[in-house]
């Protein structure tokens, strides 16, 4: 929740950069909470569908038997059931307060992802983050917006939104550095798995290193947006090639989420420093 909510806030007073009209900010401080409950309603539904497949239980019942199905306080119908209840309610609020096209679209990869194998490959699993971190980002954008819609023909925010997905597309197995003994335990086919440790932490490197330099050009932001991106993206590059221990990855990955966050305030730098 905490990445949509992040670009939500931060996006909607510097929408002068796509051409658009920027959020007022005594409305951007009465909608934030919609939107954190707009993200919380669409993510909630799509966790307890992954922890109640079979796979995920086991690995509970090892890792964090405290959860509600390893710990038998839910069955998987129940859960089921609970399911679809949820993305019922998901769908109404999206119909309410904004938000309803990436809503259904998380309903229809959640889905995919949980049901249907979407996690098993690595093209369907980086395709399913990076339309993932879209819906949230912009869904939330929207419910902050009240509704208004933000995909004008002309906007090129609709640029930006595909830099961003591209990003966490070519970058979002930073997130299974650090868990390849489970996801090999589990036969689930990721980047490190698929080319080797090695390569993986390379073309992590090679992808940082582009994304650094293109999303702050995108949006003109000013030199300090260059550095800011330019060092982050330095750093976990060389993390990554430096500090290959699990504990080294897990706090690795905990930076590139920070860098998500850079990119994502790269448009306010812009109207603010620019």
């Amino acid at each position: 929740m905490g990445p949509g909510l992040v670009f939500a806030l931060v996006a909607s007073p510097a929408l002068s950069v796509f051409g658009m009209r920027d959020a007022v900010l005594v409305d951007l401080l009465r909608r934030a909470p919609l939107a954190l409950f707009w993200l919380w309603i669409n993510l909630l539904p799509f966790t307890i569908d992954n922890q109640r497949q079979p796979d995920s239980i086991a690995e509970d019942k090892i890792n964090k038997p405290w959860r509600t199905m390893p710990s038998k306080r839910m069955a998987p119908r129940q859960a089921r059931n609970l399911v679809l209840v949820l993305y019922a309610l998901a769908i109404i609020t999206s119909l309410r307060i904004g938000g309803l096209e990436q809503c259904l679209s998380l309903v229809v990869v959640g889905v995919w992802y949980n049901d249907f194998q979407g996690a098993e490959g690595v093209l369907p699993r980086h395709l399913i983050n990076g339309f993932g971190y879209r819906c949230f980002n912009t869904g939330a954008l929207e419910v902050v917006l009240g509704g208004r819609g933000i995909h004008s023909p002309t906007s090129s925010l609709l640029v930006w939104e595909a830099i961003i997905s591209a990003t966490v597309f070519t970058t979002i197995h930073t997130m299974d550095m650090y868990d390849q003994g489970g996801d090999a335990s589990r036969n689930r086919k990721t980047v490190p798995l698929v080319v080797g440790d090695n390569l993986a932490r390379w073309s992590i490197v090679f992808f940082m290193t582009i994304w650094s330099v293109v999303c702050p050009a995108y949006v003109g932001a000013p030199p300090i947006g260059f550095a800011l991106m330019v060092g982050l993206g330095g750093l976990i590059s060389v993390r990554y090639l430096l500090f290959r221990t699990v504990a080294d990855d897990k706090k690795t990955f905990k930076l590139w989420n920070l860098f998500m966050v850079g990119v994502y305030s790269m448009p306010l730098l812009r109207v603010t420093m620019g």
